[in-house]
């Protein structure tokens, strides 16, 4: 389960950089994002009001 996650994180965050078009920056402890808000916002979700998830994907 472990394995799994680590490789969809690290897929997720690759998607995320290429989108930016820089590196990233993480926190070793958590893997967070830190000091790029750009990319902080792609990695979070936004929830309807009646807790369905709302999809902002836009086309580069």
């Amino acid at each position: 389960m472990e394995l799994g996650y680590k490789s969809v994180v690290a897929m997720q965050l690759g998607n995320i950089s290429w989108r930016v078009g820089r590196d990233l920056h993480l926190d070793p402890k958590n893997a967070h994002i830190i000091n790029d808000a750009e990319a902080q916002k792609l990695w979070s979700r936004t929830y309807e009001r009646d807790g369905r998830l709302k999809f902002n994907f836009t086309a580069k």
